[in-house]
């Protein structure tokens, strides 16, 4: 399942405990989201920090039909999206990758890449992640979101791909998996499927929808509501959810 975040009313986010993010060094993010509108003219928070301050932050959002990170060092944003426009009314993957400092590349569908290598290390203070908007600088989301993930590493375009056809990110470097939520609509907090726990609390009740099918790995160990079936052994390594 996924969560459906609506642009009517009070902001609907999911967010992390004050002051917990990857962003120190190099990260990676992906997730599926199903845009229900182009943002035009905004910047629909997918993934990014919850800034009280214009010093430094980043996000990665939807704007004008394009899947777009922002960067912004002291008082200059940096825009950095994936090529092409998205389609609203479908899913799309969406993804991001940096050193902090000469290489950030934004991805759609797994590919799409646009990259900027100005030096932008957006230095903090950092505040808690948000997913689904909305923080000073973040429109409403008005999209189903699920599937997030952040690694603490820049993942290659072939991981990214890979992700982009839907395999799982507990398959993708999970010795550099900082956090995983797949946001099945079944908890509250929404919690984070991987070792460190950094679960997520709901604000304004972003509700529970349809989830873009994934590749997990057999027998889902990391506390899925489900049942893995009985699969032959040649099936074993891969199930589509």
């Amino acid at each position: 399942m996924a969560r459906q975040f609506s642009s009517a009313g009070s902001a609907q986010t999911l967010g992390t405990a004050s002051g917990t993010h990857p962003f120190g060094s190099a990260f990676s993010l992906s997730a599926w989201v199903y845009p229900n509108d182009s943002a035009t003219g905004i910047f629909e928070g997918i993934i990014c920090h919850n800034v009280s301050s214009s010093a430094s932050y980043f996000g990665l959002s939807l704007s004008n039909g394009f899947v777009r990170a922002s960067i912004r060092d002291a008082s200059v944003t940096h825009p950095c999206s994936a090529t092409g426009t998205y389609t609203s009314g479908q899913w799309t993957h969406v993804g991001f990758t940096t050193d902090r400092s000469t290489n950030h590349s934004t991805y759609r569908d797994g590919g799409n890449k646009g990259t900027i290598t100005d030096f932008h290390p957006f230095d903090g203070p950092y505040s808690d992640l948000l997913i689904g908007g909305e923080g000073t600088y973040w429109s409403k989301l008005n999209a189903r979101v699920a599937e997030v993930a952040v690694w603490s590493i820049l993942i290659t375009e072939v991981e990214m791909a890979a992700l982009g056809a839907g395999v799982s990110p507990l398959l993708i470097r999970p010795d550099s998996l900082w956090a995983y939520w797949p946001l099945t609509g079944n908890e509250s907090p929404e919690l984070d499927r991987w070792k460190n726990r950094y679960d997520l609390t709901l604000t304004n009740g972003p509700t529970k929808t349809d989830h873009y099918p994934i590749i997990l790995p057999y027998g889902a160990a990391v506390g899925y509501p489900f049942v893995t079936p009985t699969v032959s052994e040649e099936y074993k390594m891969f199930l589509v959810f």
